[in-house]
């Protein structure tokens, strides 16, 4: 038998110079670079995802509540008074008998998560999260209820940023009444009551925006300037203090857009309003994801939003 050269054999078991253990690191290095981002935007289609069958979910159960209560749309807040103090509740509460899941309120791509965000501040309002995902229009009335006016529709602002997609002073409706019986929804004392639209008034069905993301369950028409609501800008306070500024109406929320969606000061500041999708569901049932200028379309005689109009 050959006896083995100890020479020869620790030459068989020779390692890696550190030239090739840089070239293999930079190699692995390359590819997490070109990799990490796919598993992000992999990442971001599945929040998406998630958020738009939570929409789709909560529109299904907005239209069976509709079919319980003679064709009347859900209404997209209420409160009452009773001995025990006043309750308030939104059309998320309004529908839970028929979704039966509280996560469905919850968009992954929005900022609250169960953190207290605080609705009405220090006035010792409700402290619910869930209203800031997804909203609905509410009607004109919930806004001429407040400051005693007789505007007939909500309209555009007139701001250059947003001018840039839709001429000012167009006008929209919405379809959710408002029953603030005990004044404590708003910062407005007198109580007042607006109806819901009926089926048979939704002039189009599958063209009309019912349920989107958005930073408030109303998309803070009901709180906007006057009637000057779609296109102003809202400062949300976040829990660390933060202000983010807000797209008054449905806000894109996907694709990695920043929550600040507008800014009023600059002409071209839009932000990450024309970049980023919002999911909508319209009212009859069908849910897509659509880049926002694309939903400030207006009706054939460019008086209307073609997606937020009930009469045309």
């Amino acid at each position: 038998m050959k006896a083995i050269n100890p020479c020869t054999a620790r030459r068989a078991y020779r390692a890696f110079t550190l030239i090739e253990l840089l070239v293999v690191i930079a190699i692995i290095a390359i590819l997490a670079a070109l990799l990490f981002p796919v598993f992000a935007q992999a990442r971001e289609q599945a929040r998406k995802a998630s958020c738009i069958s939570n929409i789709k979910q909560c529109s299904l159960g907005a239209l069976m509540y509709l079919q319980d209560y003679d064709e009347s749309v859900v209404l997209c807040a209420v409160s009452s008074a009773n001995s025990n103090g006043s309750d308030a509740f939104t059309w998320q509460d309004l529908i839970q008998p028929y979704t039966k899941n509280q996560r469905v309120l919850f968009c992954p791509d929005n900022l609250y998560q169960g953190s207290s965000y605080a609705w009405g501040g220090a006035s010792g309002r409700a402290t619910y999260d869930y209203m800031t995902s997804y909203g609905m229009t509410p009607v004109i009335g919930s806004l001429n209820g407040q400051l005693g006016t007789n505007y007939p529709s909500w309209i555009t602002r007139d701001k250059a940023w947003i001018d840039q997609y839709v001429k000012p002073g167009t006008q929209y409706e919405g379809v959710a009444g408002w029953a603030d019986m005990a004044g404590i929804t708003v910062s407005f004392p007198s109580a007042y009551a607006s109806p819901s639209a009926t089926l048979a008034e939704i002039a189009r069905p599958t063209e009309y925006a019912f349920i989107y993301d958005s930073e408030y369950f109303d998309g803070l028409f009901a709180f906007s300037e006057l009637v000057d609501g779609m296109g102003w800008c809202e400062d949300m306070i976040a829990d660390n203090g933060v202000i983010n500024v807000q797209f008054v109406g449905p806000s894109p929320k996907h694709n990695n857009v920043s929550l600040n969606t507008c800014n009023e000061s600059d002409p071209a500041g839009t932000r990450g309003f024309d970049k980023g999708f919002a999911n909508f569901c319209f009212f009859d049932g069908h849910a897509k994801s659509m880049k926002m200028p694309n939903m400030l379309k207006t009706t054939p005689d460019g008086t209307h939003l073609l997606y937020y109009t009930i009469s045309q």
